[in-house]
This record gives structure tokens, C-alpha cells and sequence, in this order.
């Protein structure tokens, strides 16, 4: 005898060998359609499917009770891009004119450049931070590093704060701290 599952849980398909579908509904009106908004997503695994599936509705959630924004959320977007968005988003507004375009420039010196930026979320690990951290402690002092590395630290914990990078996730959590 089958059970209701519980809110947020979603339904799980096997949809070709190694690849599985989640699709959880939010309790949330999409305003384009007028229902409930639904999310879909794909994995390797049906755990990897319905986590997935858990934090694209939590990030949507989130935006919309917060902004009222019915926003789609690209995975294909990269962490350079992140960075820029909040440079602009959340320090610009916190620093004077002169010191924001100090660290604008710090950013594109010694953030932009590297192999990390160029890396969509769901590929980073805190191997990825290592490497970056390494590659830039090498050429420069560790005072002009620590710039881009709080940043790189913040905006990390930003993202964990819109859903986008899982809290419990090992892959970033340490990093973050």
C-alpha cells in the first residue's frame, strides 16, 4: 500500500540507465500561470535528482517571497558572474565610490583571470578554492590576496544564503568558514 508522501518530498523517475527525474511542486503560485509552481530536474543519481529539484524550488522560494521576483535560475551561469553581480548588488552600496573601485579592480586583476571564475556551480569543490588560493599566493603577497579570498568567501556565503550552493554541502561548507 502506497503513503502520501510528505510537502517538498517529490516524485523520483528512472528515466534511461544512469540518469533519474524529480519533480517537487512549491506551495506557491507561479504568477505566469496561476498554479502551483513546479521543478524539474535531472541527476545521475535520484538523490542527486531530488536535490537538485529541492534547491531550485527553495532559490525560486526564496527570491520571490523576499523580491517578488519570478525569476529562472541559469546553471549555466559561472562564478565569475556571480562575483560581478554581487560586487554590485551587495558591497557598492556598503563603501565609498574610491574604495569600491579598488576592490572592482583588485577583482579583475586577481579573481577574473583564474580558473575558478570560470566555473559554474555545481563543478566547484574546495579543491577548486585550493588551486585558486595556491595559484595566487604563489605569484602575489598574502596582504594583496586576501582581498579577492574574503570575497571569494562572502559571496560563497551569499549563495548559501539564496539556495543556489546546498548549507550542507562539504564541497563549500569548508571553504565558507
Amino acid at each position: 500500500m502506497k503513503t502520501k508522501k510528505s510537502n517538498g518530498e517529490g516524485s523520483c523517475r528512472k528515466i534511461s540507465p544512469g540518469k533519474y527525474e524529480c519533480v517537487i511542486q512549491s506551495n506557491l503560485i507561479n504568477p505566469k500561470t496561476l498554479k502551483l509552481k513546479r521543478f524539474m530536474r535531472r541527476g545521475s543519481t535520484e538523490k542527486e535528482a531530488r536535490l537538485a529539484a529541492i534547491m531550485a524550488m527553495q532559490a525560486w522560494e526564496k527570491e520571490y517571497k523576499n523580491n517578488g521576483n519570478d525569476i529562472n535560475f541559469k546553471k549555466t551561469r559561472i562564478l565569475g558572474e556571480y562575483m560581478t553581480e554581487y560586487m554590485e548588488g551587495k558591497v557598492k552600496g556598503t563603501i565609498t565610490d574610491s574604495a569600491y573601485y579598488s576592490y572592482y579592480r583588485s577583482m579583475q586583476r586577481y579573481f577574473h583571470p583564474y580558473r575558478i571564475s570560470k566555473f559554474q556551480l555545481q563543478n566547484l569543490s574546495v579543491k577548486a578554492f585550493q588551486d585558486y588560493y595556491d595559484e595566487i599566493t604563489q605569484k602575489y603577497s598574502k596582504k594583496t590576496c586576501s582581498l579577492p579570498i574574503q570575497l571569494c568567501r562572502r559571496l560563497c556565503k551569499d549563495l548559501v544564503n539564496r539556495c543556489l550552493i546546498p548549507e550542507q554541502d562539504n564541497r563549500i561548507k569548508s571553504y565558507c568558514q
